[in-house]
């Protein structure tokens, strides 16, 4: 669960970086 979350949240940090870019 909690490696998941980690993935998730990386992945939503690489886009919000992707849309502030």
């Amino acid at each position: 669960m909690e490696t998941k979350n980690l993935v998730v949240m990386n992945l939503w940090i690489l886009f919000l970086q992707r849309l502030t870019s």
